[in-house]
This record gives C-alpha cells, sequence and structure tokens, in this order.
C-alpha cells in the first residue's frame, strides 16, 4: 500500500512464496529489520502460509503472477510486487467486519467493479461459507458494492461460487 502512494499504511511485505525461508535469509530480514527499524516480521511468509492451506483445491488465478514492480534490495535480494489485480484480491480475502484496516486499504485503492468481481471470486473459490458471505456481504456495502449483485452476475456467467 505504501507503494502506491497511501502513507502510513501497511508496514510490512507478505511473501506468496516461498512458503518456508532458508535460515540466511532469516537471519537477513532480522538483521535489515533491526537495521532500518522495521521490526523483525517486515517481510514474512505467513500469507504464503496461510494461502498454501487455503488454496489446497484450487489453484491461485494467474493474475498472481503479474508483477507490478520489482524492488532491488541489494546486489543478492530482488522482490517482486504483485499487480493491482492481486492486492484487491488479498485485500477482500482479509477484510473482515470487525478489522477494518484491509476495507481501508481498498477503499483508498478505489477498486472498480470489474476488480471486485475478480476479487469476490478469489475469495469465494476459497471459502463460500454463509459466515464468509456474511462478512463479505458487511465489507462492500462500507466499499459501495452490493456483494448478492455481485454474486448474481458472476453465477449468471457461469462462474463457480462453489
Amino acid at each position: 500500500m505504501t507503494l502506491e502512494g497511501f502513507k502510513g499504511q501497511t508496514t510490512d511485505i507478505d511473501l506468496l512464496s516461498p512458503k518456508v525461508l532458508p535460515d540466511s535469509i532469516k537471519n537477513g530480514i532480522a538483521h535489515v529489520g533491526r537495521v532500518k527499524k522495521l521490526g523483525a516480521e517486515w517481510l514474512n511468509t505467513s500469507l504464503a502460509n496461510m494461502l498454501s492451506k487455503a488454496t489446497v483445491s484450487a489453484k491461485l488465478p494467474g493474475y498472481f503472477d503479474e508483477v507490478s514492480r520489482t524492488i532491488e534490495l541489494s546486489d543478492n535480494l530482488k522482490i517482486s510486487l504483485i499487480g493491482r489485480r492481486a492486492l484487491i484480491s488479498l485485500k477482500m480475502y482479509a477484510a473482515t467486519p470487525s478489522y477494518h484496516k484491509h476495507t481501508l486499504d481498498m477503499r483508498n485503492l478505489r477498486p472498480s467493479k470489474e476488480e471486485i468481481c475478480e476479487a469476490v471470486r478469489f475469495v469465494m473459490s476459497i471459502d463460500d461459507s454463509d459466515p464468509r458471505k456474511d462478512d463479505l456481504r458487511i465489507v462492500m456495502k462500507d466499499l459501495r458494492f452490493d456483494f448478492d449483485e455481485i454474486l448474481s452476475e458472476l453465477e449468471e456467467k457461469g462462474e463457480p461460487s462453489h
């Protein structure tokens, strides 16, 4: 979010891969975190691990391979950042009515209806439970979108909502 121009937003980088970091990389992350006063978890695999458990039967959409930019931190460490659609989808996946940070992030990104549809498709491919749908109704209302309308449109297109 910070790299998208929103100051005071997310202060860590969530890795999509690898799921497990070698000790040498973990030590380097800790060192950079101390030197730059970023904290020990400024670069972490929590998201990669969460998605690997959640997407056992589903595969990440192709747009997760899109790279918005690459940051060269040193001669031997480069970080490729996901594109906007993947960012919005992950924010939607993480958003809940009781934790507004991700909803605020999405509001700042001003997603289009198409981006919201893609995010709903992604979330529903992982969790289409009634409690998740209820959460999405609240979150999306806050974003000024109608969850049931979007879900209906996806179903009309024959796209799975599980």
